[in-house]
């Protein structure tokens, strides 16, 4: 690990690849809840594939993302 990654993990309190992950799978939800499919909103965000973006959803959440998106009332704040 680096000095800036040290100083920002004890700034912030996470490390800098969970806050890019935790952006990246913010970016995928706002795409699928306009529309997209889980595919797009996965390459969209920067994922590898659907699968890898799903595994990441049920990892942190624990809910699969191509059940779990479509049937909730998702608000995201900007």
């Amino acid at each position: 690990m680096s000095q800036l990654e040290r100083l920002f993990s004890a700034q912030l309190g996470l490390p800098v690849r969970r806050l890019v992950l935790w952006r990246r799978l913010r970016l995928a939800i706002r795409l699928i809840v306009l529309g997209s499919t889980l595919t797009q909103a996965a390459h969209g965000a920067g994922f590898a594939d659907a699968a890898h973006f799903s595994r990441t959803m049920r990892s942190l959440f624990g809910v699969r993302a191509d059940r779990s998106l479509r049937r909730l009332d998702v608000k995201l704040l900007d």
